[in-house]
């Protein structure tokens, strides 16, 4: 009885997912989230927005959802992401196909304070999606882990769940799925894959300074970018490892359904991505680091001490581990 009522669960679990991908991306298109977020030298950051609802989006919403796209609705999403955040921006317009956009900038003096709302994958034991947190990791240590080097400069994001939502420890091992379990997701596929198309989500961070670290790897690593994606997801032109589309992936998408965001599966075809710009990315949380510009490194390693494995203790000297580039001059690309 217990096992028939888990797999009932399971499958009301599929049916509420089904609902909710009905409503956001009907049949022919769906919604894309563009959102860049660039750090500058003084610590503070500049949110960069566009969020598109497709006309077939639009017409099932109606004003409710296209009420989405109004300025009311970005400036009551700022009242929660941190700290002095402002809106520096806002404009609503046409795009191709009848669909419609909006495209924002938000301000914040310190992104340590910023908790960014977005489509960020939550954790599997919740089924809320979480804000991402950013804050600062200022290392002074070296020498016993290939994360960071005493005087970089690090900022950290992580999930942030509402707290009736927070993430508890399972009491028991959840009941791997039957074979009937197991059909009845083969057969909602491809009802799934049609729902995906025209989804596409982009979430990146830049700095003002190249990327040294990250520890979940970066694209572009050889190049000096500034760019790292934290998601990158287009399912219907993603690839798996095979270079055949995402969505045709029987094995992949039995576990998007499932919600094993982490599977073995999924970590195979994902793990070449920083090298393969076709495959899909998405983090929940890592870190980044950078050499401390003058305003951080007055901030977090003045009059400090660094210690390094080879030499010992040393004071933190802006020459040594400091930025010195232009902040004009032009970044490179990357992710």
């Amino acid at each position: 009885m217990l096992r028939l009522k888990a797999a009932t669960s399971r499958v009301l679990g599929l049916i509420a997912l089904a609902a909710i991908l009905g409503t956001l991306c009907p049949l022919g298109g769906c919604l894309e989230l563009d959102t860049h977020i660039v750090l500058n030298p003084d610590g503070s950051a500049d949110i960069h927005e566009r969020l598109l609802l497709t006309s077939q989006l639009l017409d099932l919403g109606g004003k409710d959802l296209a009420a989405l796209l109004e300025k009311p609705a970005f400036l009551e999403r700022m009242k929660h992401m941190g700290g002095g955040v402002t809106l520096v921006s806002h404009k609503v317009e046409d795009a191709e196909k009848g669909a419609r956009q909006a495209v924002a900038v938000y301000h914040i003096p310190d992104l340590g304070n910023l908790v960014y709302i977005a489509p960020f994958l939550p954790r599997q034991e919740v089924s809320s999606v979480p804000a991402m947190k950013f804050t600062w990791h200022a290392p002074m240590r070296d020498g016993s882990s290939w994360e960071y080097l005493g005087g970089w400069m690090g900022v950290q994001f992580q999930p942030q769940y509402p707290p009736a939502t927070r993430r508890r420890e399972p009491t028991s091992q959840p009941d791997e799925p039957t074979p009937a379990d197991l059909q009845v997701l083969r057969t909602l596929q491809p009802v799934f894959a049609d729902m995906m198309k025209g989804l596409s989500i982009r979430i990146n961070f830049e700095s003002y300074a190249p990327i040294l670290k990250s520890s979940f790897g970066w694209r572009d690593s050889r190049s000096a970018t500034h760019k790292v994606d934290l998601i990158d997801f287009a399912p219907d032109r993603d690839s798996d490892k095979y270079g055949y589309p995402l969505l045709d992936n029987e094995e992949i998408m039995l576990d998007l359904l499932r919600g094993r965001l982490d599977s073995p599966t999924i970590t195979d075809h994902l793990k070449d991505w920083t090298t393969n710009a076709t495959l899909p990315v998405f983090h929940r949380e890592g870190a980044v680091y950078f050499q401390p510009s003058m305003p951080l490194f007055k901030r977090f390693f003045e009059g400090k001490t660094l210690y390094h494995h080879r030499i010992g203790d040393v004071p933190a000297r802006f020459e040594e581990i400091g930025w010195k580039g232009d902040p004009g001059a032009p970044r490179k690309e990357g992710g």
